[in-house]
């Protein structure tokens, strides 16, 4: 008698489990691949079980994610945007810009294409301290 857990994706190779799912028929022309089969890097049939579940629930939701592209991506281009657009996409930018200040904060003040200095970098206080106002020229 097989006692190996019953699946319907859950595919035994050899002596390791692996998850295999064919692609929906609604989305098979567009998604990448034919068949979403990887191993489960496990050879005990009861932790297969458990982890082909979460695979199968994981591939779902990449299915599910494709069709949303495919429903966004066929939906025609907005010609005005809404003030709640306009006002999420300045938010967006505006965090975007914290965030790029952040990193350059944390990094030193140098140009990107250059090597970069010797540790420790000066901090801007420091720039302005000795007097290097090179870098206020550049940036005014």
């Amino acid at each position: 008698m097989n006692d190996m857990p019953k699946h319907p994706r859950l595919l035994l190779r050899g002596t390791t489990y692996y998850h295999r799912a064919s692609i929906p028929v609604d989305i098979a022309a567009t998604y990448p691949k034919t068949e979403e089969t990887f191993s489960l890097r496990t050879k005990d049939p009861g932790e297969a079980l458990v982890k082909v579940r979460r695979a199968a629930a994981e591939v779902d939701e990449r299915f599910a994610a494709h069709r949303q592209q495919l429903a966004l991506d066929a939906e025609p281009p907005l010609s005005e945007l809404t003030k709640a657009q306009v006002a999420k996409i300045e938010e967006l930018y505006f965090a975007h810009l914290l965030q790029e200040d952040e990193e350059t904060r944390l990094e030193g003040f140098f140009e990107g294409d250059e090597p970069k200095p010797e540790a420790p970098v000066p901090s801007f206080d420091e720039y302005v301290e000795v007097g290097d106002d090179s870098i206020l020229r550049q940036v005014g």
